[in-house]
C-alpha cells in the first residue's frame, strides 16, 4: 500500500503489526503545531494504541485537533525518511536460511556404569 494514502488507522496497525519502522526516539518537528505534545501524541495514538478522543481529553484540544496534529507528524516524519516500510520476509530467503539450520540427531546416553568404565579406560 502506499504510505501516502494510508489513513491513520492503517498507520497505526502498520506500526503495530511491525509492517513499518518507527524511531523509538520520537522526533520532534519544531515547525508544527504544538511540537511540545505532537510527538506525543504521535506515538500515544500509533505506538501505544490511544484513540483521538483520549489524546485529546489528555491534552485539553478537541479529537479533530488531535487527528490533524497526528496526521502533520506523520506526513512530515514520512516525508523526512522516519516512518519506513518493512519488507515481508522473502519466502526463498527463508526457506533457504531454514534449509542451513543444523539438524540434531538424538543419541541416547551409555548407562552410568558403562560410561563410569568408559571414562576410567580413557584416563
Amino acid at each position: 500500500m502506499e504510505e501516502t494514502r494510508r489513513t491513520l488507522r492503517q498507520w497505526r496497525e502498520a506500526v503495530q503489526n511491525n509492517e513499518v519502522a518507527i524511531p523509538s526516539s520520537m522526533p520532534v518537528f519544531a515547525c508544527q503545531y504544538r511540537p511540545e505534545i505532537q510527538w506525543r501524541a504521535a506515538e500515544l495514538y500509533l505506538v501505544r494504541g490511544w484513540t483521538c478522543q483520549q489524546i485529546a481529553n489528555r491534552y485539553h484540544v478537541t479529537r479533530a485537533r488531535t487527528w490533524q496534529l497526528i496526521r502533520s507528524w506523520v506526513d512530515r516524519a514520512m516525508a523526512l525518511g522516519y516512518l519506513q516500510t518493512i519488507p515481508p520476509p522473502d519466502s526463498r530467503l527463508q526457506r533457504t536460511v531454514e534449509a542451513e539450520k543444523p539438524v540434531y540427531l538424538f543419541v541416547p546416553s551409555l548407562p552410568a556404569p558403562v560410561a563410569a568404565q568408559e571414562q576410567a579406560h580413557n584416563q
